[in-house]
């Protein structure tokens, strides 16, 4: 009798600590649970300051956009209730649009892509991959594509976000974080804004602007952006094309913007939600609309 009581007291106990695990376990996902919802709610409050600073931006100067404007503002954080939460925004015509690459025939756009890539320091098979990956056609590798563990189709044509760019066979972890600052995927056509473009892409588009000239541009980009076209011709100075036949790269230049891409994190009790929105802002308007969202990391 003695031994069946141990075995009793003993299995009893066993069953507490398991119901007490349990419960401790399903607490703790209760919890996380309320704290991704807290998060996600956070979120669904900025959403809508978005589009009102845009629109209030080009009611202040509809003809350009620069690093001064307050989208530009790289500090937009806030506290929240046991945690914070920070907004940026991005212009995406600040950066080289990667779906130039679907059109086979521009070959002015193939050779600046290959001039940023060497620019980077990365293999110029990687330019080549890229160009292949989007090219209209497909990848002339694309079998290899079909055989990995998880399958997957190239796009054939322009890519939605850059971060499609990581199937890309060439591509590795590295590589894509060298080179994402400086691209973006843009419906076609689509210009460059000189106002906000990164050193790299600017001396991609125009070979013959030196290290020296491409500073001071990107100085003058804080201090005295541009307000017409002039303007950067002049500060590109020997390494425009002729002003009596401009045509690549002033075709695709100017110093206004309508794609952005506004990147939104709340973080509750060191649990982190994000949330990346891409918006466009009408040139005649104003009016700012969203594209897309995509949530999590990018």
């Amino acid at each position: 009798a003695l031994i069946n009581a141990q075995v009793i007291v003993g299995a009893m106990s066993a069953i507490m600590v398991f119901v007490t695990r349990q419960s401790v376990e399903s607490q703790a996902r209760i919890l996380d649970l309320q704290t991704g919802l807290q998060s996600s709610l956070y979120l669904d409050a900025m959403d809508p300051l978005l589009p009102l600073l845009l629109e209030e931006d080009w009611e202040d100067d509809p003809s350009k956009d620069d690093l001064g404007d307050v989208w530009a503002r790289d500090d937009f954080a806030v506290p929240i209730d046991r945690g914070v939460g920070q907004a940026r925004i991005h212009d995406l015509q600040g950066r080289f649009n990667i779906n130039w690459l679907t059109d086979t025939s521009d070959t002015e756009a193939r050779a600046a892509f290959d001039r940023l890539i060497t620019a980077l320091g990365l293999s110029p098979a990687l330019g080549i991959a890229v160009a292949g990956f989007v090219a209209p056609e497909g990848p002339a590798n694309a079998t290899a594509y079909q055989s990995r563990a998880a399958p997957i189709h190239p796009p054939t044509g322009p890519v939605r976000v850059i971060t499609q760019l990581r199937a890309d066979a060439g591509m590795d972890a590295p590589a894509f974080a060298r080179l994402r600052p400086h691209v973006a995927a843009l419906p076609l056509p689509s210009v460059l804004n000189a106002n906000t473009a990164t050193q790299e892409v600017m001396r991609a588009l125009f070979p013959g602007l030196s290290e020296a000239a491409a500073t001071r541009l990107a100085q003058r980009q804080r201090t005295d952006p541009f307000t017409g076209l002039s303007g950067v011709v002049e500060a590109l100075g020997q390494a425009a094309p002729s002003a009596t036949q401009p045509g690549w790269p002033l075709d695709r230049v100017d110093i206004k913007t309508s794609w952005f891409h506004a990147h939104l994190s709340a973080e509750v009790d060191g649990t982190l939600r994000q949330r990346h929105i891409f918006l466009n802002r009408r040139s005649d308007s104003g009016e700012v609309s969203v594209a897309f969202v995509l949530e999590g990391q990018l």
